[in-house]
């Protein structure tokens, strides 16, 4: 067990879920047809942009987080290059009806956005933190 502090809260993360993911493991192929949505930090594929989805009429939106810090988000259906890691909260949702839990890079564990459960899944997705969203 990990402790990470995020943006002023403090949690703690299971550990077991870090490890590093071979690219065959999620087999993300390299295919001319696809563009992936990577990590800023380590490249990692993400997501497809072709999983990027509308949630409530709209496919990204700008938040601000309870301790001040802006985030400007993109939603998307799917994230395999991303691990969901914390327990799911509705503490400060930006979707009403919807849990979320902290989502890392699954390659360097960078945060960067969250899954969010509810009467369906997405990830809001950090764009900040992306190339090629």
């Amino acid at each position: 067990m990990i402790t990470a502090n995020i943006y002023s809260k403090q949690l703690e993360i299971n550990d077991s879920f870090l490890k590093p993911v071979v690219e065959d493991e999620l087999n993300l192929k390299e295919d001319s047809d696809k563009k992936w949505v990577r990590c800023r930090n380590c490249h990692n594929k993400i997501a497809l942009f072709s999983d990027k989805i509308s949630i409530n009429e709209n496919d990204s939106y700008i938040f601000k987080n309870p301790a001040g810090i802006f985030f400007r988000i993109a939603c998307f259906a799917n994230a395999p290059g991303s691990i969901a890691v914390s327990d799911f909260t509705d503490e400060h949702t930006w979707f009403t009806g919807y849990r979320w839990s902290i989502a890392l890079c699954r390659l360097c564990h960078k945060h960067i956005g969250w899954l969010y459960s509810g009467s369906d899944e997405f990830y809001g997705l950090i764009a900040d933190k992306l190339s090629g969203v």
